[in-house]
């Protein structure tokens, strides 16, 4: 079981320098202006009979072949921070296969890596893949008029379809960090978490970050071991190397652990981004270790945007929506107030539509020394507590309105206040 100092520490975790990947790919980086290798996994010697000992320092057409190395460095060329390449090689190093490709700028050098699996009838498709083309299915199926959570339903649908794992689940972030499952797409035999929440902890503040540089996670086996970079500092920075862009990078223990804890043998994860932010995350569990192709994951990025883009939209209605039933209903109180002879009388008398109004449980006036209070709220020394702090505040911000979600946020005293 994770501690308490663990789930604290996972705020803390560098969890991009890891100097290691997953076993289900390889690693190789190396820099454009001398075409040398100076880093590789330690199991590239499945791939190339070369141990990473003696990759690093050789170029690539040595351990490669001349015309890989030339396939290699020509996408290099079209690589920069924000885009990367990829690319299919149907042999690599004298092995047939399919072999997928994927080259990132990594402090001044080319991140390379591979992930080979067999040729499939798909892969001879001349409308390119069937992850594609469920993309291009679910964009055409989708109602603009569906609701939100709708919309998120066909999501989960659609991916679990291209991935075939046992549960998809949209879960969308609330202010606080927490999580809550909006929708979900599962087998019959898994466990439905629709409407569950999780806490902030359970995608702590350095996986948040990363998903906003690189928008989908595969966890092929979360028993699997770790597979380290040799050597683990960087040719040019001299530090750890930073794999915030890598599709391989190795997971922290203290996932690892939770994942096991689940009874989740691969997880996959991808990002939803609404105006630059981290909206939520579509959360793919399998109970058995399972990978995914590269193609197949870059396909579920698109469906994830596709999404992003519905849910701005939206969202942008819904806020609009609320904002005009808000002031229709204020109207309609503060016509009552202005009408009533006895303003505070009538102001509690409201006290419910007040409630409503602000989805408060309990609303307090203070009127000189006098309070009034209605509903569920705190006892009157705190609110009086509270309210010479609003007044200090008020007047020394020259603001007349505030509002928080945390109480405590604004002074520790106030953490009484929950």
């Amino acid at each position: 079981m994770l501690s308490q100092t663990d789930l604290t520490n996972c705020d803390k975790e560098q969890i991009h320098l890891v100097a290691a990947i997953q076993p289900h790919g390889f690693f190789f980086a190396f820099r454009l202006a001398d075409k040398t290798i100076y880093h590789a996994s330690a199991n590239v010697p499945d791939l190339t009979s070369v141990s990473a000992s003696d990759a690093t320092g050789k170029s690539l057409s040595a351990v490669f072949g001349e015309a890989t190395a030339k396939v290699l460095i020509k996408e290099a060329q079209a690589v920069t921070e924000s885009e990367p390449r990829v690319l299919r090689l149907r042999d690599l190093c004298g092995k047939p296969g399919l072999y997928e490709v994927y080259l990132y700028e990594l402090d001044g050098l080319i991140g390379v890596e591979i992930e080979g699996r067999q040729v499939t009838s798909e892969d001879d498709s001349p409308e390119f893949s069937l992850a594609h083309r469920r993309n291009r299915i679910f964009a055409e199926d989708l109602n603009a008029n569906d609701s939100l959570e709708n919309i998120a339903k066909v999501t989960c649908r659609t991916i679990r379809s291209m991935i075939g794992f046992d549960r998809v689940m949209m879960y969308r972030y609330l202010p606080s960090w927490d999580g809550e499952v909006i929708a979900e797409d599962k087998s019959a035999e898994a466990h439905s978490f629709l409407q569950h929440r999780f806490p902030a902890t359970d995608i702590p503040l350095p996986a948040r970050q990363l998903y906003l540089k690189n928008r989908s996670r595969l966890i092929a086996d979360s028993s699997a071991a770790a597979i380290q970079i040799q050597p683990s500092s960087h040719y040019i920075t001299r530090k750890t190397i930073d794999l915030s862009n890598s599709k391989l990078r190795a997971v922290s223990p203290i996932h690892l652990e939770y994942l096991k804890n689940m009874g989740v043998g691969g997880s996959f994860s991808v990002a939803v981004i609404v105006a630059g932010e981290l909206w939520g995350l579509i959360a793919c569990h399998s109970k058995e270790p399972m990978s995914i192709p590269l193609e197949t994951r870059l396909a579920c990025e698109a469906v994830a945007a596709t999404f992003a883009s519905l849910a701005t939209i939206k969202e942008q209605v819904n806020q609009q929506t609320q904002t005009i039933q808000f002031e229709e209903r204020l109207r309609t109180l503060f016509g009552e107030w202005i009408a009533s002879p006895q303003l505070v009388s009538s102001l509690m008398k409201s006290h419910a539509a007040i409630e409503s109004l602000f989805e408060a449980s309990g609303v307090a006036l203070i009127t000189g020394e006098k309070i009034e209070i209605a509903g569920l709220t705190p006892p009157e020394s705190m609110i009086k507590e509270l309210g010479a702090y609003l007044k200090q505040r008020f007047t020394s911000e020259r603001k007349s309105i505030l509002a928080v979600d945390n109480l405590a946020s604004l002074d520790p005293k106030f953490e009484r206040l929950k």
